[in-house]
């Protein structure tokens, strides 16, 4: 009898990699943000870690932020109390707003003004923060 190799198994295995592979590449957004995105995320961070000395609240509190920052205005804005004009300005102050359009290959100045700015008002925060501080 010839040995034929693995067989379907193989093929099965091969077909889920493949899957997992393309899965991967379609959702590399948002495994992988922008790296605009990432700035902007690693600067509120430390802006939290600065105003507490608890790692544990820090990491807390900088999750919080960012949801804020990335999802809360989004979901603000479309409350049935806000009004048409103001609903969009209120989307555009969140980073969803900038990060979607990003992701789509647009590369808009105005969004890299916003993920610039969100990163330098972080990190002057940070500085007053450390600033504010006494250190023994």
């Amino acid at each position: 009898r010839r040995w034929s190799g693995p067989g379907p198994k193989l093929n099965s295995w091969r077909t889920l990699i493949s899957v997992n592979r393309d899965w991967i590449r379609s959702k590399r957004s948002l495994c992988f943000p922008e790296p605009n995105t990432s700035a902007a995320f690693t600067a509120v961070g430390i802006f939290c870690s600065s105003v507490t000395s608890n790692q544990v609240i820090a990491f807390l509190l900088a999750i919080f932020a960012n949801f804020i920052l990335y999802a809360g205005f989004e979901t603000i804005s479309v409350m049935p109390f806000i009004g048409n004009g103001v609903d969009y300005m209120v989307s555009q102050i969140g980073m969803q707003f900038h990060y979607n359009s990003i992701s789509r290959g647009l590369l808009d100045s105005r969004d890299i003004v916003y993920f610039l700015s969100v990163v330098a008002v972080f990190i002057v925060a940070t500085k007053l923060s450390l600033q504010k501080r006494k250190w023994n």
